[in-house]
Order: structure tokens, then C-alpha cells, then sequence
């Protein structure tokens, strides 16, 4: 799974240099035949409901993948991404809705590592768009 940056310019689609070395890579690691499922969304300045969407699958998948709650595998990726921060006496929980893109971008980084850490095959995530 990648996660590209990209800007719509003259009709077009266009990536910087960084993006083009990932998309290259990821393109090489496909065996011929292989089936992709593509989200292209406007860059907004608060998460989307398709990355909460998007977040909330790829928990699934490493939590079924790994056997272990799904509740767990969210608390884990929010602790490490500082959406939770544990004080003696209380947590505080920031909720995926109310991330800026930049906390949502890098909850999805985090996630997608954990899933390489554990060989968890994102490919298996499946949105169901409202």
C-alpha cells in the first residue's frame, strides 16, 4: 500500500520526484495480472471521512491479521502517533475526526509500518463507501 501526494495541474496528474521514486518502487513490486484498488481524494485541511474510512479498515485487517482487538490495535497506533496521551490520573483521546491531515497522514504511515512489521497485507482491506 502507498500513499502518494500528487497535484492536478493542466489535466493532469503530477508528482514530485520523492513521489515518483515510491510509486516507481511500489510498481515494481507487482507481479503481472495484479488486481489494485486506487483512492484519489481532494487534499482538504482536516481528515476526510474516506481516511477515517481508510484508517479505520487497515485497523481491521492488522487486527484480524495479528489476532488481537481491534480496539487494542487502534488504542496502540493513537498512543504511538500522540492522538492519546496517558497522564497518572486520566488519558486523553483525540478521536481520527478531529485530526488535522497531518495527524491523519501519519497515523496511516504508523499504520501501514505496523502492518510490514507483523507481514500484514494491506491489500486485503476492503472500503464500503456509503
Amino acid at each position: 500500500m502507498i500513499q502518494l501526494k500528487v497535484k492536478f495541474k493542466d489535466g493532469k496528474i503530477k508528482l514530485d520526484e520523492k513521489n515518483k521514486e515510491i510509486r516507481n518502487k511500489f510498481f515494481k513490486s507487482l507481479e503481472d495480472g495484479s488486481n489494485l484498488f486506487m483512492f484519489i481524494e481532494k487534499v482538504n485541511p482536516d481528515a476526510t471521512a474516506l481516511q477515517i474510512k481508510m484508517i479505520h479498515s487497515c485497523i481491521g485487517v492488522v487486527a484480524k491479521e495479528t489476532d488481537t482487538l481491534f480496539s487494542k490495535v487502534k488504542y496502540d497506533l493513537k498512543l504511538k502517533t500522540g492522538l492519546i496521551i496517558e497522564y497518572p490520573d486520566h488519558t486523553s483521546e483525540k478521536s481520527f475526526k478531529d485530526c488535522s491531515k497531518n495527524e491523519i497522514s501519519n497515523a496511516l504511515k504508523e499504520l501501514i509500518d505496523t502492518a510490514k512489521m507483523y507481514n500484514v497485507d494491506l491489500s486485503k482491506l476492503h472500503l464500503e463507501m456509503d
